[in-house]
């Protein structure tokens, strides 16, 4: 008993490898000591402790030691937490009044998922954001690796924080983090059954417009969204399914190609985040591979190129720009207690970088299916008029798993107003679309997307 209780302490001991915590009373930018607690610091994921991952803590405002704790992985692939806090945690970006020149003022946020629950933003892979390597594990990425680090850094961040390990745990994220929740939750899941420690008290996931990497979901479901938003005409919509029978992405004809080209070329006159939004050169997300207008936004931002002197006009991602001017900001890396280790420029998104990230997954629906079969709860919800990743491919791979229907599709309220339509699956599978919302649905309905998240998180009806 005495020799085996020895060698548990001693792998909890060996476990446990954060680098140093840092509790943030005060921030550049922001007037006095903030109003909620936030910790940063690292973790060592890896056997040599190269790889070390840079997360943002934020404590629940109403009870942390009873309210669920939330692990939120951002999109891109790999993007800085730092987007996450922007988009819906209690520190707001005041871009609009931003002054070129001088820091962007922070502010304190009404609606934020801080209110009811703990929080992690993780700058994952290393190389994003704040985190980095010391060894050539920088060098190459895939889905498999990324989701085991983030699997350890789960359990060694709570061996660190041991008055959180029985609260509930949710693996939660949006846009491509979307695809990382159900790895990610796998592995939590799988490891939990190993007997890895500490045991982690998954309950279940939330992905919001979520990248499956799966084309004939995410890609094909395009044509029949175009038709369903009044992008493309019904000849249009019924010439592409006469010859293209419906399968989108291997054209089978020219005439197929055709009718797949057009819709793609109509698309690309619009926002690629949302169809409502004036259309942005300089940052819209694309719907295949980076645009000439992202790499121009990406090179404004690694060379500090002039902001324009309107920073909301048209073009909602400018509001990275002095984001990350902020962060690389001395005095911020030191409030915030970065690393001195960690060398280069602050990158918000993996991709700003030439190393590679490769997509060994090649499609997360197996994933979502292996947990939710399990009976782990999970909420996968749309902004609906998001082209980039369309309700309507989300649907459908949703259907495919053929589950029971337990509740059928009925709006969801907020303040007496429809804020979008959902149905409940068995083994505890809700989906949701947020009204109005482009990609991602918190950027635009932020107050929706709380009140979607408080229900669902205390287990009740939408």
């Amino acid at each position: 008993m005495g020799s085996s209780l020895a060698i548990v302490l001693v792998l909890l001991c060996f476990l446990s490898s954060a680098l140093g915590m840092t509790i943030v009373t005060r921030l550049p930018g922001f007037n006095g000591i903030l109003p909620f607690e936030l910790e940063t610091g690292y973790v060592a994921v890896d056997e040599r402790k190269e790889v070390n991952l840079f997360y943002y803590f934020f404590k629940s405002e109403r009870s942390p030691t009873v309210d669920p704790m939330i692990f939120w992985m951002i999109g891109g692939p790999g993007c800085t937490g730092l987007s996450g806090l922007e988009r819906m945690g209690p520190i707001k970006f005041e871009i609009e009044s931003y002054e070129p020149g001088k820091l962007v003022t922070l502010t304190y946020r009404n609606f934020s998922f801080s209110k009811i629950s703990n929080i992690i933003f993780i700058d994952s892979p290393a190389g994003t954001g704040f985190s980095y390597s010391t060894g050539n594990e920088q060098n190459e990425w895939l889905d498999t690796k990324a989701s085991s680090h983030l699997n350890v850094f789960i359990r060694k961040w709570l061996l660190d924080h041991p008055e959180y390990i029985s609260n509930h745990f949710y693996v939660a994220g949006d846009s491509y983090g979307g695809k990382m929740v159900p790895l990610v939750a796998d592995e939590v899941i799988k490891g939990n059954e190993a007997g890895q420690v500490p045991f982690v008290n998954i309950k279940g996931y939330l992905a919001g417009n979520p990248v499956t990497s799966d084309d004939y979901f995410d890609a094909g479901s395009r044509v029949v969204f175009s038709h369903g938003m009044g992008l493309i005409s019904d000849e249009q919509f019924r010439s592409a399914v006469d010859s293209c029978g419906g399968n989108y992405i291997t054209p089978r004809n020219d005439k197929c190609r055709n009718c797949v080209d057009e819709v793609e070329n109509i698309l690309a006159e619009l926002n690629k985040e949302d169809i409502l939004e004036p259309r942005c050169d300089l940052g819209s997300a694309t719907l295949g591979r980076l645009s000439p207008g992202r790499r121009s936004l990406i090179d404004k931002e690694n060379t500090h190129l002039s902001l324009p002197n309107s920073l909301h006009e048209g073009c909602k991602d400018y509001k990275f720009l002095p984001i990350k001017l902020w962060a690389e900001n001395s005095a911020v890396q030191e409030a915030l207690g970065v690393s001195k280790d960690r060398t280069g420029d602050f990158n918000r998104c993996r991709y700003y970088l030439k190393n590679t990230y490769i997509r060994d997954i090649p499609s997360s629906i197996p994933y979502h299916l292996s947990v939710t079969s399990r009976g782990f709860r999970s909420l996968v919800y749309s902004g609906d008029h998001d082209p980039l990743v369309n309700f309507r491919g989300t649907q459908a791979w949703i259907k495919s798993f053929d589950f029971p229907i337990i509740d059928d599709w009925r709006p969801w309220l907020v303040e007496g107003q429809v804020a979008g339509f959902t149905r409940t699956y068995a083994n505890n599978l809700t989906y949701a679309t947020v009204k109005g919302a482009g990609h991602v649905a918190a950027s635009h309905k932020l107050k929706e997307c709380m009140a979607l998240f408080e229900r669902w998180i205390a287990g009740k009806q939408l």
